[in-house]
């Protein structure tokens, strides 16, 4: 599980490595995708937020929009609250400079941390990710409902879409649907899957836009 691994990681510094070797990958399936003809969606991959302070995240995509300006649209990046609030200056700084490249970036497990209008103004992201620990219990516990409707309602005010995360039925789909949220994530929509499986998904989806 990334709970057991990325502490020992982060401990150790092996999360700058690893960290690359993942945002290698994806740029690499990215870039294979559109080669054979499919259009994917933004690629976004969690970030460490040592990596804002160990390693030059900027300087690497700039290096990659420079050699290949095609695939920044394609690729963003997720960093949890409590990261982003460890290093406020540097995750500002940094994800303004991704942003000046074409990366977009997302603040993963919101919730969970220290959610208020106060550091979101600050951070330039573009979409929050509402922290499965909020959606387990939808839509019958009657806390998660209401808080579930003001961090939705805060992130509109703010002009942010919303992800909700570990959506497992139908019942949380409806209910998330009609309060705003504008994606899901979870076993509803589907399993981890590799990148051909991936593939045909996302040929299927654009099947269905025509």
């Amino acid at each position: 599980s990334p709970a057991e691994f990325i502490p020992l990681a982060e401990e150790s510094g092996m999360i700058v490595q690893i960290t690359r070797w993942v945002i290698d990958h994806a740029a690499k399936q990215v870039r294979d995708w559109r080669n054979r003809g499919i259009e994917p969606r933004r690629v976004f991959i969690n970030v460490s937020g040592q990596q804002f302070v160990r390693d030059d995240l900027p300087g690497y995509f700039r290096n990659l929009a420079a050699a290949e300006p095609e695939l920044t649209p394609y690729l963003g990046i997720e960093i949890t609250e409590q990261a982003a609030i460890q290093n406020m200056s540097e995750t500002v700084r940094a994800i303004r400079e991704l942003a000046e490249v074409g990366i977009d970036a997302a603040l993963d497990d919101f919730g969970t941390g220290y959610s208020s209008l106060s550091y979101i103004q600050q951070l330039p992201i573009r979409k929050i990710k509402l922290d499965r620990a909020f959606i387990t219990d939808l839509p019958h516990n009657e806390k998660d409902v209401a808080l579930v409707r003001a961090m939705v309602g805060m992130a509109s005010g703010l002009e942010l879409p919303v992800v909700a995360e570990g959506v497992e039925t139908e019942a949380q789909r409806e209910f998330l649907r009609a309060a705003g949220c504008s994606e899901l994530q979870g076993y509803l929509i589907s399993k981890p899957i590799g990148p051909e499986e991936m593939a045909e998904m996302l040929r299927n989806s654009d099947r269905r836009k025509h």
